[in-house]
């Protein structure tokens, strides 16, 4: 059924396409092929203006209410629009972000900024970024923050980075949170502060950010902004592993196996290698290789080396595959 409907609206697409530039929230757009129309038909796929196509069983509707499976059109167009094939997402995704909701002027924006359905349009992306986090999307400001920060489709500009992630920061957002406190940790733009990237790591890990779970032990490791505290430090990594942060179970790894600020114990850190591996670190995936390989806190075992090897190099760790055919000889 679904590929039914990505067919439909792939069609429509097609034979559209000249129409499909230029959405901007306030238009009037057609809940059928996601283009504007003003008048009582689409004079792009011929639909009245009122119709809209049920996305879960295809039922053209008048009514704000599915006549089949009595589906909602809004939670129908919201499910359409969540769907990862643009094509089929389109239609709901023009319509809602027309309707200025937050969550689809960004998806909006990113059809611009890659080309995707639209004409690529880098001004128009930002400009539906920037409407999304003015209505207070979050989500919207970190995304053009990282934009700026690493010059994805625009000039590298970290005064405006900041700006987009304390933006996000001020509306909650944890990931934000992390992003200004490493602008002072590195000194990015302003003066560098240990102290405010301190706090900002705190905001982020009070919110539950695992990994700034990470950076607050560096300081504490380190000494920067705060007193020197080996113990909370390994206390923080404990407790950004256990709260899911596949760096803080590898780094625990990396300590156990070779007794950094702790007691050696290979046995516990092919444990937290092996956390760190199920939770996708490449890294992790090649120490347990390596760890079979040479006996490390288990039995010798060349297959499971080899296996371990070859995950490490599907997850792109550059030395595996290497030493992967190395042992496959």
């Amino acid at each position: 059924m679904k590929k039914t409907i990505a067919l439909l609206f792939a069609f429509l697409l097609m034979i559209s396409s000249a129409c499909a530039d230029g959405i901007i929230p306030g238009q009037r757009i057609c809940q059928v092929c996601g283009n504007p129309t003003e008048t009582t038909e689409c004079l792009a796929c011929g639909s009245p203006k009122e119709c809209w196509v049920c996305y879960d069983c295809l039922t053209k509707n008048l009514s704000d209410t599915c006549m089949k499976c009595g589906k909602s059109r809004k939670d129908s167009l919201a499910a359409q629009a969540a769907d990862p094939r643009a094509l089929t997402a389109w239609p709901a995704v023009s319509c809602l972000a027309a309707e200025s909701d937050p969550e689809n002027l960004l998806r909006l924006g990113t059809y611009y900024q890659r080309g995707i359905v639209v004409g690529q349009d880098i001004d128009q992306a930002l400009a539906l970024f920037r409407k999304s986090g003015e209505a207070g999307y979050a989500p919207a400001w970190l995304y053009m923050g990282k934009l700026y920060d690493g010059g994805i489709g625009v000039a590298v500009d970290l005064a405006s980075a900041l700006d987009c992630y304390q933006k996000a920061a001020d509306l909650g957002s944890a990931e934000a949170c992390w992003y200004v406190g490493s602008f002072y940790e590195e000194g990015d733009g302003v003066t560098q502060s240990y102290s405010l990237a301190l706090d900002y790591y705190q905001m982020a890990a009070d919110k539950g950010d695992a990994d700034s779970l990470m950076s607050l032990a560096s300081f504490y490791l380190q000494g920067l902004g705060v007193e020197e505290n080996q113990e909370k430090a390994l206390q923080l990594y404990h407790d950004a592993a256990d709260a899911g942060s596949h760096l803080a179970c590898d780094y625990l790894g990396y300590l156990y196996m070779t007794g950094t600020y702790v007691d050696k114990d290979v046995e516990e850190g092919f444990k937290w290698y092996r956390k760190a591996a199920d939770l996708g670190n490449a890294r992790s995936m090649y120490a347990l290789g390596y760890a079979y390989q040479c006996g490390q806190g288990v039995e010798t075992d060349l297959k499971e080396a080899a296996k371990w090897y070859e995950k490490a190099a599907l997850a792109g760790h550059q030395n595996a595959l290497l030493v992967w055919r190395t042992l496959n000889r």
